[in-house]
């Protein structure tokens, strides 16, 4: 399976305790709109409205999403929509919410990025892990777009993607 990540070029907020937070021009670091996927339809329509737009994406999972879904689930759900459009550049984040086992499970799974809501001090331990890995921890997560209730959900990304 061919897959390409997008690496950021993204700004941080300067300090040096390896925190990732930011919102940058309503995207994070500049990679792509947030887009919240709960199927690997959904994260396959998501991708090729990315690679007919010519943009980056990221692919979240819902709110607290570690709690019921897992890293492997997720993972797959990547896997699958990563395999059907290679050539889509996108950041998988799953959301952990303030879990920071679930977070940890995450990145020694391989999932290349989680959201952690916990306390800062535990964050910021969560992204020096992460970061020894080339993997990301960020603290917010600026969605754009929630693909739980949209009937099309391709047109509804590629909307987003081009405007």
């Amino acid at each position: 399976m061919s897959r390409r990540s997008y690496e950021s070029d993204g700004e941080s907020d300067g300090e040096s305790d390896g925190e990732m937070d930011g919102e940058v021009n309503g995207e994070v670091w500049g990679e792509g709109p947030v887009i919240v996927v709960h199927t690997a339809a959904q994260a396959t329509a998501a991708l090729g409205a990315a690679v007919r737009a010519g943009r980056a994406v990221v692919l979240a999972s819902s709110p607290d999403a570690s709690a019921s879904m897992g890293p492997g689930m997720f993972g797959a759900i990547i896997a699958a929509a990563r395999e059907a459009e290679p050539d889509a550049c996108a950041l998988a984040v799953l959301d952990c919410g303030e879990r920071p086992g679930d977070a940890m499970a995450a990145l020694r799974e391989g999932i290349e990025a989680v959201c952690f809501r916990g306390a800062p001090e535990v964050a910021a331990k969560l992204a020096d892990m992460a970061e020894q890995s080339g993997m990301r921890v960020l603290t917010e997560l600026p969605v754009s777009l929630d693909m739980a209730e949209i009937r099309d959900p391709e047109a509804a990304a590629f909307g987003l993607l081009s405007g």
